[in-house]
Parts: structure tokens; C-alpha cells; sequence
């Protein structure tokens, strides 16, 4: 049984996903997609626009034949970690390919993205020396990286790099590279409009551009498939769906009662949280804090994270640890009812345990039961935050979806 695995926020599943999955499985030939998806925040430190449960539910009405879960403390982490969650996954489940979208079709984008996987993974002193000039001079680090590389390249445009998929693709690279995985990775051409286009240019939308038409109550019907957008009306009929400004309050608690926290939070500095004290006396929501505290250094998705971390009181400490080893568990949301017997020959393969179940969870080490706590925490943070306090504790009520 030949396995394609997905790394995926589905946030929320569209038209450009289904044809994903149907392109990966139809040009690596595997029998089975394993999507391994964010939870309840995404990788930029947003709130999904609905819950996982729901997201797991539409991947599997599309394609996907069984949907795990990424951990909150890898899902909210840059694209390198991010990355390593995914396929650390993926490889303990024994997947042999992984598939994944990508703007660099041409044969020079493709050397410029070779080119820079083979000086990540294997950097020379002159590349180091030169990322700290740049970061130095107070440009980010994935920036300060693209400039070492075109300084020390022959290449005169490198701007596919910037490209997110690109990003993404770089980091999956990398991740099988550290972990000497034999997973081989088979990129998939994106079409559509671009990633972050923030209103529909065709019938392929970015999941941004659909999260704003959710958002403002337009219509968004013909951009994702139907079984989807049952699903995701059903959550807007219920007033359940996810924005970052429900997070404000909860920030706002921390902020005054544990402002210390923010010293602690992962890729944070005393700059970053004297930026973020200052801020919040100008800011009326979560957006606009985000707004006030983002600069060239501190993206805003660095700083969303920042936010989402102190939140969830989610250390520096305990996510150093969390870099430096594998995912330890691979916990199943939902699986095709006709391929149930999927989670038995994965469980029989697999180097990592494979839960299907919270309350009989069988982990181990101490960071193993954290690491799934901060799940837990998630889920009740975004439950109680759609005022649905009802659903407190549902990674212990949910049953796994089955469709």
C-alpha cells in the first residue's frame, strides 16, 4: 500500500484543494492520502474559520482518506517547524511521498528552489556570516536568509523564494532532509489565483480571499466544493465560525494579569514585547494590535504567534524542546468509512502511537502528554471563545468523524 501525504490548514477546504489531492494521488499512484492538518490555529497564528473537527470532515468529503491531526505547538511555529511537525508525522506513519503545491513550474524556478535547499541543508560559513549582516541591520531571518543567498549565488532573481508555497516546499525539503526520511516529495503546479489574493479572480480562490467573503457575509458558494460549503454554512448559521478578534479578551487577560509571559513566548525578545505593551493602549481589536506591533522584523505573523503562544502559555523552553525532537503521536480526526481498516495498518507500521481516542491515549513521556494537553487547551479556547461552553472537553466527546 503505497501512502501521499498532505500537510494542509484547509482553512477553509476549496476548489484548489480537491484538485490537489486528485492530482497528487493520481501522479504519485498511492492508494491512500493521509492529510496531516492544523488544528484549531493555523500557522500564521490565526483562529480557523471553523473547527478542526469540521475541516477534517470536509477533507474527507473530497478525497482525503484520513485526517490527522498536526499538534497546536508544531501548527503555530515559522514554516521550518511547521514543516518538520508535518513530516516528522507523516514519516512516522511511513508515508512514501509527500505532495504539495507549488508556483515554481519553470525549469529556472525550480534550480533557484534546488539550489537553496541544497545551501540550507548544507550551509557554508560565508552563507551563516552573512545572515547575521543582515539580521543585524534588523531584517527577519527568513529575509535575512533569501538576501545570504543572492549574495552568494549567481542567481539575479531569486523572488520565487518569497512565494509561499515555495516556502512551504523549502521547509517540507528540509524537514526530510534532518530526519533522513525516504519520504520523496512530488510537487503538484498551483493554478488559480495567487495565495494571498484577497478577493476571487477565478474559480480557484485563495482560502483568503474566501475567509473575507465569509466574513462580510458575501456570497462564496462556487469556490469551494458543495459537500463544504453545507458544512461551513451550518457553522455560520450557528454563529460558530472563527475570527483572531475573539482572541482580544483572552489577550487582554493575559497582557494584565501575566504580562510576563510575553517575555517567555518562542522567537519573542524584550523589543518584541515592549512593542506589544505599547500597543495596546492604540488598539481596538486583535487586528488592529497586530497592526500597531508588526514591522520589517516582527511580521505580523510572528507576531500573531506571539500573541497565540502567550495565550496558551506556550514557553520558549518547552518549545526548544519540542524543535529538537520529533512529533511524538498522531492523533486521527476523522477516517473514510469504506478505509477504516487504514488506522489498523498504520497503527501496525507506524514508529509513532496512533490515537484514535483522547481518553485512552496511551503516551509515554512527559512531552508526548503536554504536547496533547496544549491540543486539549486549544480546543476548549476556541470553544469558549464562540461561546459554545457546552463543548468544553470535546477532544474527550468528539467521536472520531466516520464518513
Amino acid at each position: 500500500m503505497k501512502i501521499c501525504g498532505i500537510i494542509a490548514e484547509y482553512n477553509p477546504f476549496h476548489n484548489g484543494h480537491r484538485l490537489q489531492i486528485n492530482t497528487a494521488l493520481s501522479n504519485t499512484g498511492a492508494d491512500i492520502c493521509v492529510v496531516v492538518m492544523s488544528g484549531m490555529y493555523t500557522q500564521r497564528g490565526d483562529m480557523a474559520i471553523a473547527s478542526k473537527f469540521a475541516r477534517a470532515k470536509m477533507a474527507l468529503s473530497q478525497g482525503a482518506d484520513i485526517v490527522i491531526e498536526l499538534p497546536v505547538c508544531y501548527a503555530l511555529q515559522p514554516a521550518e517547524y511547521f514543516a518538520l511537525g508535518g513530516v516528522g508525522i507523516l514519516n512516522g506513519l511511513g508515508a512514501d511521498y509527500i505532495s504539495y503545491g507549488t508556483e515554481a513550474i519553470s525549469s529556472k524556478d525550480r534550480t533557484v528552489i534546488d539550489k537553496f535547499v541544497n545551501t540550507t541543508n548544507s550551509p557554508t560559513d560565508i552563507f551563516e556570516q552573512e545572515i547575521q549582516l543582515n539580521i543585524k541591520e534588523g531584517i527577519s531571518y527568513p529575509q535575512a536568509r533569501l538576501n545570504a543567498f543572492k549574495t552568494i549565488s549567481n542567481f539575479d532573481d531569486v523572488s520565487i523564494l518569497k512565494s509561499p508555497n515555495a516556502i512551504l516546499e523549502i521547509a517540507y525539503r528540509n524537514a526530510i532532509y534532518r530526519l533522513k526520511s525516504k519520504i520523496i516529495p512530488v510537487h503538484v503546479p498551483r493554478v488559480g489565483d495567487a495565495y494571498h489574493e484577497s478577493s476571487p479572480k477565478s474559480s480557484i480562490a485563495s482560502a483568503t480571499a474566501i475567509r473575507n467573503l465569509i466574513h462580510h457575509k458575501k456570497d462564496y458558494s462556487r469556490f469551494i466544493p458543495e459537500e463544504c460549503y453545507n458544512i461551513l454554512k451550518s457553522y455560520s448559521s450557528q454563529n460558530m465560525l472563527g475570527s483572531i478578534n475573539l482572541m482580544y479578551p483572552y489577550f487582554a487577560h493575559t497582557l494584565t494579569t501575566t504580562p510576563d509571559r510575553l517575555l517567555s513566548v518562542p522567537d519573542g525578545n524584550e523589543e518584541l514585547y515592549n512593542r506589544m505593551i505599547n500597543a495596546i493602549s492604540k488598539s481596538e481589536d486583535m487586528e488592529s494590535f497586530i497592526d500597531n506591533v508588526t514591522t520589517r522584523r516582527f511580521t505580523s505573523a510572528r507576531v500573531s504567534r506571539a500573541v497565540m503562544h502567550s495565550i496558551l502559555d506556550i514557553s520558549s523552553e518547552f518549545i526548544n524542546k519540542v524543535r529538537s525532537q520529533l512529533p511524538l503521536y498522531a492523533r486521527v480526526l476523522g477516517v473514510q468509512k469504506e478505509k477504516k481498516d487504514i488506522i489498523g495498518v498504520l497503527t501496525k507500521q507506524s514508529s509513532i502511537p496512533v490515537i484514535t481516542s483522547i481518553a485512552h491515549a496511551n503516551l509515554k513521556s512527559q512531552l508526548e502528554k503536554v504536547l496533547l494537553q496544549k491540543d486539549i487547551a486549544a480546543t476548549n479556547l476556541y470553544n469558549l471563545s464562540i461561546y459554545r461552553n457546552n463543548l468544553y472537553n470535546q477532544d474527550y466527546t468528539h467521536k472520531l468523524t466516520i464518513c
